[in-house]
């Protein structure tokens, strides 16, 4: 049922966080995007989506334009090589399809200590106070054994030097070159995340469920971001850990931000990010408004950059965004 959103007060934000997860757990499809308090523009707005009225699985972005409904809010997600030219005919190891879509039955979104309802019940209030009402399991213990990497050591050697053949040809003159790891699991994703943002606290948390497939997320990085005709990026490369003083700290910092390797990592990002704006943006408005900005969070300090330009034509065609 669709209704003019509803707001609800919170005495306790956390806790209704912590009820909502349990909450959530009877739904086989849902997302909640946590901002771990983080302000705006710094984070994003905390949603939580449960339940589907209408569910996708496109193939392409032509499929996916035809099937989305203008004014009507989508949940879901996009693989890195959904509708290339290039996408490679490897084994799909989390499970996932190459692309997801949902309509949520129940949207929720949560601004400060205010839960605004955006649709799914016919008595907000009540939806609300049930959810305040549910039981909180308690914890359970994680196991995993065998780690092990997706491709052999011949395999990584191999690409290796791929890789290095590319650098000499001149093709790119860095690349970070990153490899994908298993293990058998008993794992409960609910109390994982749970345990994720309390020691990991990040603007981009995320708890995603389609069916069996679990992704859980406490991301610092903002891929993506559209403000009316105004695309924004905050690519980052370079880490440091918090120093245990507040000199130590300072220093931690300061040698984060002189660091010729970082400065290198992350100017490679943001040249791809330009280059990659300029393609839909206006001639000469994509720009660099912060190089190098150092973001601290609670376990390590991160080199943040931003690169935004201003649309000339959607990023992509078939969807008009």
């Amino acid at each position: 049922m669709t209704h003019q959103p509803l707001q609800c007060n919170l005495t306790n934000r956390e806790e209704f966080k912590i009820k909502v997860l349990s909450w959530l757990k009877q739904f086989n499809i849902f997302c909640f995007l946590d901002n771990c308090e983080y302000p705006s523009p710094l984070g994003f707005r905390c949603f939580i989506a449960a339940g589907s009225k209408r569910r996708m699985y496109p193939k392409d972005f032509s499929t996916l334009h035809q099937q989305l409904q203008p004014g009507t809010w989508w949940f879901g997600h996009l693989n890195f090589e959904f509708n290339t030219k290039t996408i490679t005919s490897k084994p799909e190891y989390t499970g996932f399809p190459g692309a997801c879509f949902f309509e949520p039955e129940i949207l929720i979104e949560l601004d400060g200590n205010t839960a605004i309802v955006h649709s799914g019940a016919e008595d907000p209030e009540e939806l609300i106070h049930s959810i305040l009402q549910t039981e909180v399991e308690a914890d359970t213990t994680h196991t995993a054994s065998g780690f092990h990497p997706v491709v052999t050591r011949n395999e990584y050697i191999l690409q290796v030097r791929e890789v290095l053949k590319h650098i000499q040809r001149g093709d790119c003159y860095e690349l970070n070159f990153c490899q994908a790891f298993r293990a058998r699991t008993i794992v409960h994703p609910v109390q994982l995340f749970k345990q994720l943002v309390h020691v990991s606290p990040n603007p981009f948390a995320a708890l995603y469920r389609i069916d069996e497939n679990w992704c859980v997320c406490a991301s610092p990085e903002r891929f993506l971001k559209k403000e009316k005709d105004v695309l924004i990026s905050e690519p980052i490369k370079g880490t440091a850990p918090r120093g245990l003083t507040p000199e130590e700290d300072a220093a931690q910092v300061n040698t984060l931000y002189h660091s010729q390797k970082d400065r290198s990592e992350n100017v490679m990002v943001v040249d791809l990010v330009r280059n990659d704006l300029s393609r839909v943006c206006v001639a000469g408005s994509v720009e660099v408004p912060a190089l190098f900005h150092i973001r601290t969070f609670p376990g390590v300090h991160q080199m943040v950059s931003t690169v935004s330009g201003v649309r000339s034509s959607p990023v992509c065609q078939q969807l008009k965004f």
